[in-house]
């Protein structure tokens, strides 16, 4: 009886012992350079070799179209006298068309990088909370699993539990790991975007404030209905009948061209146009409700907050009280911070879904 006594005794000691080391001690981080959305932005524009390409592209299609414009200006006759004529004219207007298309693609490629720039900044916010809450997550795993390791050496628990400890400790462990490399290959991308070296890391000190979509449901789809007709719509949706609607208006029928050729390939370029076109209003509709789904999840997120800070408060008196164990408040601080990285995810994937809704082109190819 009295062994029994000392082994119980032992192994409070012991439980005790371990819940009031649970909290770890901060490792104090490296100071690194603070850094905001506006100043990526700038570094990102800066560094851009795409932004510099379409820059020479615009150099380039102007001396082409200055070029075509001195070979019209010598041409006796008008381009549908003869091939040569016409031919001049279609390289005249091909020019043309390539020379405004490459500016709409220039600025097209800065308001895309610059969107790219805000999904790349706020992503490292949203993996970092994430790999914060898979550290508690760990951290908590692992004292549950030490003290199942006691129960189960005090006959308190079956080799079951025990063994689910241990799952639920390598599930964890695995989480955390994956985690981290998710964050690590987010500062990979985000570093390569604005052009900084290897390794270097910085204070992200921007953060969003979440705004629900003011827009009734007619007005979206007068809203999908207008967006087609934006320049950078329209620049995309028919930068491939351009060509064809030159070589139809200025044809010159060859040994090689039939005007039923150039007039069906014109009619396909102009379908796509409209297949196109009506894409991009498809893409609106959708986001818009989605955006809607994701406003209304984003609600109960919430609400669920709300009861969980006051199931914490709760939680912490009783531990004050001795009613509870450190590793039960710990569980439900847990339970807090995985909501709050949760609801964080939704107000940037909000920000982000918002802003192509409005702006579809943003996540277009140019």
């Amino acid at each position: 009886m009295r062994n029994s006594k000392i082994k119980i005794t032992a192994l409070s000691l012991t439980l005790i012992l371990m819940f009031g080391v649970f909290g770890g001690s901060p490792v104090s981080a490296a100071e690194n350079p603070t850094l905001s959305l506006e100043q990526a932005t700038a570094r990102a524009l800066e560094s851009s070799v795409k932004i510099k390409k379409a820059q020479t592209d615009i150099d380039k299609a102007d001396y082409e179209f200055q070029r075509a414009m001195s070979n019209v200006s010598m041409v006796p006759t008008s381009p549908w006298q003869d091939a040569n004529a016409s031919a001049i004219y279609q390289g005249y207007m091909l020019a043309q068309e390539n020379y405004f298309s490459k500016k709409t693609a220039y600025n097209l490629s800065i308001e895309q990088l610059i969107h790219s720039t805000k999904i790349a900044y706020f992503d490292i916010q949203k993996k970092t909370q994430a790999k914060e809450v898979a550290e508690l997550a760990f951290k908590q795993a692992e004292r549950e699993l030490r003290i199942a390791n006691l129960k189960q050496n005090y006959g308190m628990m079956s080799a079951f539990g025990q063994r689910q400890a241990v799952i639920n400790r390598n599930t964890k462990s695995s989480e955390l790991s994956s985690a981290k490399k998710s964050l690590d290959n987010a500062w990979v991308s985000f570093r390569n975007l604005i052009g900084a070296k290897t390794g270097e890391n910085f204070i992200l000190s921007d953060k969003l404030e979440y705004e629900a979509l003011e827009m009734s449901e007619a007005n979206m789809f007068a809203h999908a209905a207008s967006i087609s007709g934006h320049e950078y719509l329209t620049y995309l949706a028919e930068f491939g009948a351009a060509s064809a609607k030159i070589s139809y208006d200025y044809f010159y029928p060859t040994t090689t061209a039939s005007y039923q050729a150039t007039e069906k390939g014109l009619q396909s370029a102009n379908y796509a146009v409209t297949l196109t076109k009506e894409g991009y209003e498809q893409a609106v509709r959708e986001m818009y409700y989605s955006i809607r789904q994701l406003e209304n999840s984003y609600e109960i997120m919430l609400s669920t907050r709300d009861q969980l800070q006051e199931s914490l408060r709760l939680a912490e008196l009783q531990f004050k009280l001795g009613m509870i164990a450190e590793l039960d408040l710990e569980a439900t601080r847990l339970q807090l911070k995985e909501l709050e990285k949760t609801i964080q995810a939704m107000e940037i994937d909000h920000s982000l879904l918002l802003q192509s809704f409005l702006k579809p082109w943003l996540s277009s190819a140019s």
